[in-house]
């Protein structure tokens, strides 16, 4: 009744002849007598939930216990078999056993069995989530229909569970080389031996988790599109199985390869944004992303392009994350800061890359983040937010421009008003750094023209500085100034010489005229002077006789 049959390319299968006659027709095993695959075990009693660790389901502590097969690759095909004809089938005992012990061994299978696995999970696991919505509304106009539901949360737990394992020991094991790669790897090291033919063919036959990686992204991502709700109602989903989606997200932007990958970037910020979304897990996403943050500086761009797209979704959960990230990172030890570079480079590169995306996010959150600016001692940190001030100051002057309110004018204000502070900063390279934004501000016509003098004094005062670094910056923010200045933007040198001599000759008629006038005035003054000293006429004689007079009196 069990005749073997060997599959092209696969290692040897026992099947039961009966059982491929009747198991498409969704029956099992017609034969009393036989020992085959064939023979269906009932499905689980209980309800599956995503375990912590994959060998909780060894123990006897939880609710489903795992009987490890000692020679799953025998059992592939039916198992293959029983999860295309119906993706429900995952929920029977030796299915899931069997594709338990298979991923556990994930690093040491082959590719073809490796991508069958894989492949035959992800395509189950599409099924699933197409059926949601349709289940759903069969729960909701039929209360009877529980046991249907709670085998389709059961298996869609199961699907998620074994697939977050996968790509926790893909990215695990991303560089080691396959079984039975061993060659192809050795003549792809060999320079002139590996021929342009062998390496093609290396690359069509191996199975590439960087090529994997968007599949299953997108595959969780139109999971969470369904309303998962209702497999758990009255109760939220559970826990674990939303953190296996978190799981898979971030162990896509921890990779340097994924972080580099566009559609990656963009699969794993739908999933992340999508938890806290629909399922409001903004402090479980905002405690992933600081992770993120702290150990890996190519995470940089991948974390403010997601808390960017949560800002630009609006809802009340995503602005609740976004207010979580900002006020996690104003709470960072500002002695940790400075004494850790590499973790003060990691928030500062993402301070930079969300201003460059978001200023306005980091508008709003200044007052958080705005400590590590004036108490800080990471200079790292000081300059991170100083462009960041300088985007946001750009996204104001446009702002000031299309409609002119006393908020923005304000804002800008003090703005301006930290960047002229810190032009006296203790470190040379923040002092730098400033008069680096103002040259930006300068280019982007950012600066009004009432403030243009205060700029040019500050330059001007920047070229005594005592580090060679801040001079050079302020000389090339002269030269900008000079470029950009809002009155004559070219500079003709042939008009300002005409301009020159016009105001020179008028300059001369003026003196000319202030001359004449003086002229004019002189001459009537001195008759008036010589008026004053004529005496009368008859004056000496008149005192004579008054003398005469006196002393006729006096005798």
């Amino acid at each position: 009744c069990c005749p073997s049959v060997y599959a092209p390319n696969f290692l040897p299968v026992r099947r039961s002849c009966c059982y491929q006659r009747n198991t498409r027709k969704g029956a099992g095993c017609i034969d009393a007598g036989c020992r085959g695959r064939g023979e269906k075990r009932a499905m689980a009693a209980v309800d599956f939930s995503v375990p912590l660790k994959p060998e909780d389901l060894l123990g006897d502590e939880g609710s489903y216990q795992v009987q490890e097969v000692e020679d799953g690759l025998h059992l592939l095909d039916d198992i293959v078999d029983r999860l295309c004809d119906n993706a429900l089938n995952i929920t029977e005992n030796e299915v899931f056993d069997c594709l338990y012990s298979l991923v556990r061994s994930f690093p040491d299978l082959s590719e073809p069995v490796r991508s069958r696995v894989f492949d035959v999970l992800l395509s189950g696991l599409s099924c699933l989530s197409l059926n949601i919505d349709l289940l759903a509304q069969k729960a909701a106009d039929a209360p009877g229909l529980t046991s249907e539901v709670r085998t389709a949360r059961s298996a869609l737990s199961m699907h998620v569970f074994l697939l977050k394992w996968i790509a926790t020991l893909a990215e695990k094991h991303a560089g080691d080389v396959i079984p039975g790669q061993e060659n192809k790897v050795a003549a792809r090291k060999g320079g002139k031996a590996a021929t342009k033919k062998g390496a093609a063919t290396r690359i069509v036959e191996s199975w590439n988790w960087d090529q994997q990686r968007p599949k299953l992204l997108n595959t969780f991502r139109n999971v969470l599109q369904g309303d998962l709700w209702v497999l758990w109602r009255p109760n939220p989903p559970d826990e674990t199985f939303v953190a296996a989606f978190i799981s898979v997200a971030f162990l896509a932007l921890a990779s340097p390869t994924g972080a580099k990958d566009k559609d990656t970037r963009a699969g794993a910020s739908a999933i992340a944004t999508r938890c806290v979304s629909a399922l409001a897990q903004q402090i479980n996403v905002a405690t992933a992303v600081m992770s993120l943050l702290q150990n890996h500086l190519h995470a940089s761009l991948p974390a403010a392009e997601l808390v960017a797209a949560a800002s630009a979704g609006g809802s009340v959960n995503e602005t609740a994350f976004v207010a979580e990230v900002m006020n996690e990172i104003g709470r960072l030890p500002m002695a940790e800061l400075s004494r850790d570079a590499g973790l003060s480079k990691n928030f500062a590169a993402f301070i930079t890359d969300l201003s460059e995306l978001a200023p306005s996010v980091v508008l709003s959150h200044m007052s958080v983040l705005h400590p590590h600016l004036q108490q800080g001692e990471s200079y790292t940190m000081r300059n991170a937010l100083l462009h960041a001030i300088g985007n946001a100051l750009v996204e104001l002057g446009a702002m000031v421009r299309r409609e002119r309110t006393e908020t923005a004018v304000k804002a800008r204000e003090s703005l301006f008003e930290i960047m002229r502070a810190r032009v006296h900063d203790v470190n040379a390279f923040t002092r730098s750094k400033v008069l680096q934004v103002w040259a930006m501000l300068s280019e982007k016509d950012s600066i009004p023209t009432k403030m243009q003098p205060q700029v040019i004094q500050i330059a001007a005062e920047r070229l005594e500085d005592k580090s060679g670094q801040v001079r050079k910056s302020a000389v090339q923010l002269l030269k900008i100034l000079v470029q950009k200045n809002p009155y004559a933007p070219t500079l003709p040198l042939s008009f300002f010489k005409a301009k020159l001599e016009d105001s020179q000759k008028q300059l001369s008629d003026k003196e000319e005229a202030a001359a004449l006038a003086a002229n004019v005035v002189a001459p009537g003054a001195e008759a008036e002077a010589e008026d004053g000293e004529e005496k009368p006429e008859g004056g000496e004689e008149g005192e004579e006789k008054k003398v005469k007079a006196e002393k006729g009196e006096g005798e």
